[in-house]
Formats: structure tokens, C-alpha cells, sequence
């Protein structure tokens, strides 16, 4: 197991000795970790925490652990491509609710009888998330606004089930 220990935050020192420590799983730690690096102030500060966690990465027994260490610095620049590119989010929750939202559809079938009824029906629904507006985003300024209307594509006259 990994230990932290509790700093306190407002003298800005390591609690007394006769203090608690609090001991926390290597998932817990990684975690934290990870999104200390994803979501840091700028690109610098990211890059500086990425830096000891090849040092410390024989902490971890876990074959998973490691490999996400590896996945992590082998994917740096795509997952911190947000510093340079502000437009992008720094998390992939539209992707989420997309994939959740196919997978309700998908669940309330049975099934396909071929392949290409199952890619009609992907076209359909991808036709239909593009110009269906927001209405309870995250980011208010997307509520009211399809998709394609935020890419800059004037859906006014278009007839989405007609093309």
C-alpha cells in the first residue's frame, strides 16, 4: 500500500507527528494522480507532474497500473492537447452520453437480422444527434444549438430527413 500523508493546507506543513495518516489503494492514488495531471493549470505544470511518475511506477505491482502509466506518457500530447487547443474540452463527457445514449437505443432491440439494417439505423441516429439542438448541457453557451449549428453549418433550411 501506498501511503500519503495529510498536509494541512492552511500552515502548509505535514500534520503533527501524533497526527493520523491516512493510507489510500494504488488505484486511489493513480487516479488522483492522473487527474492532477489532466485537468493542471497549463501544459508546464502537467508536464512537471508527469515526471515523477516514471519514478514511481515500481510502486505499483498491478500489471494494469503499469500499463496505464505507459498508456498515459505514450498518449501526453492527444491528452493534453486542450492546453493548446482551448475549444477542446478537457473531458469526454459528450463521447460518454453519446456511447450511453446508443447503448439504450441498442439495448431496447433485439438485434439486426444483417449488418446493413444495424448501419442504417447508426446513420439514422448520427443524422439525428447532429441536428437535434442541446437543451441541458454543461456548457450553456451549447443549450439551443445543435451540433452542426456549433461547427458553423447552417442547418435553418436543411431537411435532415429528406437528404
Amino acid at each position: 500500500m501506498l501511503r500519503m500523508v495529510r498536509w494541512c493546507s492552511t500552515s502548509n506543513k505535514e500534520n503533527k507527528p501524533g497526527g493520523r495518516r491516512k493510507t489510500i489503494s494504488p488505484y486511489e492514488f493513480l487516479r488522483s494522480y492522473i487527474k492532477n495531471i489532466l485537468f493542471a493549470t497549463n501544459f508546464n505544470d502537467a508536464e512537471e507532474l508527469l515526471l515523477p511518475l516514471r519514478h514511481i511506477e515500481y510502486l505499483f505491482g498491478a500489471k494494469h497500473h503499469k500499463e496505464i502509466i505507459r498508456s498515459l506518457r505514450r498518449n501526453f500530447n492527444l491528452l493534453t492537447a486542450h492546453f493548446f487547443h482551448p475549444e477542446l474540452p478537457r473531458d469526454t463527457n459528450v463521447v460518454e452520453n453519446i456511447i450511453k445514449e446508443l447503448g439504450k437505443r441498442l439495448l431496447q432491440m433485439c438485434g439486426f437480422k444483417n449488418p446493413q439494417n444495424a448501419c442504417n439505423l447508426l446513420k439514422l441516429w448520427f443524422c439525428a444527434y447532429r441536428f437535434r439542438p442541446f437543451t441541458s448541457s454543461n456548457y450553456s453557451h451549447r443549450n439551443g444549438h445543435s451540433p452542426l449549428s456549433l461547427a458553423g453549418v447552417k442547418t435553418s433550411k436543411v431537411d435532415w430527413l429528406k437528404s
